[in-house]
């Protein structure tokens, strides 16, 4: 039990505390960040993980400012192409026929792709023009792929909902994504360690979320931003390879109520995946200049298509003693590049 009155005398007496490295300000009542009193705190001198926080309840989606950032800039630039060429030329008949003339090249474009949905395959053509690295010659019976860009072309920017089969169908259907979930449960783990006591006082339960700005990934199909070596370019599986044309990489979110009984620890867990599908040329040279991307987002900005949020959530309940690794079979460690996630739109 820290002992603040003690700490400080010993400071003031010059008194070294061999074996710790302080992360914050131990004279001050409230020395790390998580926002527990010193007091109540089962590890105050410890650097506070600020990718989670505590909060009241569960009963709320929790915020990504990645996918909130992204939706909200999209907004700028839906239908824009329209609503300047009607701005400018509105009036001139020679200008209005080349404007008639454009739009149907893209309703030509839309066209193709709204068939290449129907059908929910994916074509040995398009593997190509997605970059993706697959062995795969053939076309591959594809439904989710085919509902997502299905949705995006109807044009409604409805949030997609995904079920809790689809869920785990995403988390363990993909070793990479497995491996994200195993690290990321493990990270609450650690977070919940350093905010509930076993002492059974009244600090032995507490609500606890990822913040906003927190890096976790939820899936991860081809190594983008991150260290793991074993998340290769291919699919395990058709399943696998389904998914990762619908949602590629996403960013999670993660919620838990966490208490104690003895000495374990119990944590219901709420596992989001939050993204915004979407077809990015805002945000990098290298979206810009894909093929893909300039197509289907010029569908969006002559307001032929439109992006849409995706959210899910995965319910789980775990027990643990101080100290464990849950989910060692996928457990690893890994770092995330999130510099990307922090960039400002080039164009």
């Amino acid at each position: 039990i820290f002992d603040r009155t003690a700490f400080i005398a010993g400071l003031e007496k010059g008194v070294c505390t061999e074996g710790i490295t302080f992360f914050a300000n131990p004279t001050e009542p409230h020395s790390d960040t998580d926002g527990i009193e010193d007091e109540s705190d089962p590890e105050p001198l410890l650097d506070f993980d600020n990718r989670f926080m505590i909060t009241e309840s569960m009963d709320t989606i929790p915020s990504i400012s990645f996918v909130d950032k992204h939706l909200e800039y999209s907004k700028k630039c839906y239908n824009s192409q329209n609503e300047e060429w009607l701005e400018k030329n509105l009036l001139n008949p020679v200008n209005f026929v080349q404007f008639q003339a454009e739009f149907n090249v893209q309703a030509t474009i839309f066209s193709a792709y709204y068939v290449l949905a129907s059908a929910g395959y994916i074509t040995p053509g398009l593997a190509i023009l997605l970059n993706e690295q697959t062995d795969v010659d053939e076309y591959i019976t594809a439904p989710k792929f085919g509902s997502f860009l299905h949705h995006y072309l109807n044009n409604t920017g409805q949030t997609v909902n995904l079920s809790t089969d689809e869920m785990y169908s995403i988390i363990f259907g993909h070793k990479a994504n497995a491996e994200h979930y195993s690290y990321n449960i493990n990270q609450l783990k650690s977070a919940a360690e350093g905010m509930v006591k076993l002492d059974g006082s009244s600090n032995n339960k507490m609500y606890i979320s990822t913040t906003a700005s927190n890096n976790f990934k939820c899936t991860c199909y081809k190594q983008q931003n991150c260290n793991r070596g074993s998340h290769e370019l291919s699919y395990d599986d058709s399943t696998a390879l389904d998914w990762g044309y619908a949602v590629g990489e996403s960013l999670c979110a993660m919620q838990a109520e966490v208490y104690t009984y003895d000495d374990t620890y119990c944590m219901k867990v709420k596992y989001y995946l939050i993204d915004t599908y979407e077809f990015p040329v805002h945000w990098s040279e290298a979206d810009a200049a894909d093929p893909l991307n300039q197509h289907m987002h010029n569908l969006y900005e002559w307001g032929l298509a439109k992006e849409y949020k995706i959210v899910g959530v995965y319910e789980d309940f775990v027990t643990w003693k101080k100290g464990d690794i849950l989910y060692p079979d996928n457990y690893c460690e890994i770092t995330i590049y999130s510099n990307e996630y922090d960039n400002l739109p080039i164009s």
